[in-house]
């Protein structure tokens, strides 16, 4: 026991210069994000530097923002580096600058050719704190993206990004959801009869289900074609198979008339 407490403190002792110098270098980036001093970055900026101290600065670079230089460094450091590039595009995106969109935005294509969806995914979300316009153009096809990630990273780049696209969201959201809400709002009711109502009113509540459900399947299924700017009928996305079904079903289950019609015997008599 005696023989490890005194290995451990020559140890430290021995790493001590070094942890001293990493805190220094540490303490002289946080003065430089603190005073807003990008240039005074650039030693550990440098492909050479020490890794954990270079990425820390590459976060301070971007949370200085579009202050002094830092645009121009982050842009260069997109431009020509493949190292730490995904920490490269959150810094880019938190600094909050039009200046960044493109640079940020050919990563973005670049990473999709490229099949690395990942730096795609991080590139989308960074593009919508830049609040360049036209990012709606860019980002609105990727939410049909295969990729679940690219389609997430796109979703939360238009969610950063300005009032429009929000609003765009905001509207493709309330369409699907008015379309489902009768479809909801029927079948609820028809469940809670089943279990608590009389066997006439559970056969009313699930016929006037079924017929809303039918009538409803076409709509719901349009509606998300048209949310997906139409990409269903090229076979590019599953939303067209998703389509297919609820038409099927909305037949499967019975037209909207026959059940209609139905509800009318029971109705009356």
């Amino acid at each position: 026991m005696r023989f490890l407490l005194l290995t451990l403190v020559t140890t430290l002792l021995i790493a001590a210069p070094a942890f001293g110098d990493t805190l220094d270098d540490r303490a002289k980036i946080l003065h430089a994000e603190m005073t807003r001093d990008a240039a005074s970055l650039h030693p550990w900026l440098k492909p050479d530097a020490d890794p954990a101290l270079r990425r820390t600065a590459i976060r301070a670079l971007g949370r200085i923002g579009d202050d002094g230089t830092g645009p121009g460094m982050l842009r260069d450091m997109l431009a020509t580096e493949t190292k730490d590039l995904r920490l490269l595009l959150w810094s880019a995106g938190i600094a909050r600058t039009k200046e960044l969109a493109e640079p940020i935005a050919e990563q973005l294509a670049k990473q999709l050719a490229a099949k690395q969806w990942i730096y795609a995914a991080e590139a989308a979300r960074a593009l919508g704190w830049t609040g360049a316009d036209g990012l709606g153009d860019t980002l609105r096809p990727l939410l049909a993206h295969p990729q679940a990630a690219v389609r997430a990273g796109a979703l939360e780049g238009l969610g950063r990004s300005g009032a429009k696209e929000r609003q765009d969201l905001l509207a493709a959201g309330k369409l699907t959801a008015d379309a489902n809400a009768d479809v909801q709002a029927a079948a609820y009711y028809a469940c809670w009869a089943i279990d608590d109502a009389s066997p006439e009113e559970a056969h009313r509540a699930a016929t006037l289900a079924i017929a809303f459900a039918s009538d409803a399947f076409p709509q719901l299924g349009g509606t998300a074609i048209q949310v997906f700017g139409g990409i269903g009928f090229t076979w590019e996305h599953d939303i067209h198979l998703y389509y297919k079904r609820l038409l099927t079903l909305s037949v499967a289950l019975g037209t909207p008339a026959d059940h209609l019609e139905e509800l009318a015997t029971i109705a009356i008599p």
